[in-house]
């Protein structure tokens, strides 16, 4: 499985918000919430059998599902989703992090958002949604092109195919 933190003071940007739980509810964020709270993706549970009330262990700590969700296509996605203290204690990192997702005020300061970001802290890699969205239609272009490839040898293969058989019949 793969795991994620999730940062309950910002409960509505993150890798997974409450707007996305599609059954149950979001990890309790009030004090001392979200211990032993654990939210998974609905393709995860129905993989391994688990709904909302479910207990599941992740390292010898006992986790009870407290809902299901449904992450975005092309975002950052895990499938057990637990408070960031929780997973840093689990990971025996206290005080890390790994990926850190920054929204910008409008669209216009991206620009200068990742450009702080990148001088701040030199050996991270910062991408923009735009950039992230690019690679995204570039995968997609080459997999078309991929496609259309493809489709014109099988048709040249049964071109040729066809006229081995007339041959062949003609003799």
């Amino acid at each position: 499985y793969t795991i994620a933190g999730v940062d309950l003071t910002t409960p509505g940007i993150g890798v997974v918000t409450s707007a996305l739980v599609s059954n149950g509810r979001f990890i309790n964020a009030s004090e001392g919430g979200g211990a032993h709270e654990a939210l998974l993706s609905a393709s995860y549970a129905s993989r391994q059998g688990l709904k909302v009330g479910s207990k599941l262990d992740l390292n010898g700590t006992v986790f009870t599902v407290v809902g299901l969700v449904r992450p975005p296509l092309g975002g950052q996605t895990a499938d057990v989703y637990v408070s960031l203290p929780q997973l840093q204690v689990l990971a025996s990192q206290k005080s890390t992090v790994n990926v850190v997702l920054v929204r910008a005020e409008n669209g216009a300061s991206v620009g200068e958002v990742q450009e702080q970001i990148e001088q701040l802290f030199p050996r991270a890699q910062v991408a923009s949604a735009q950039q992230v969205a690019d690679s995204i239609s570039g995968s997609l272009v080459d997999a078309a092109s991929l496609s259309k490839r493809l489709g014109t040898a099988l048709a040249v293969l049964a071109a040729v195919a066809a006229f081995l058989l007339a041959v062949l019949l003609t003799l």
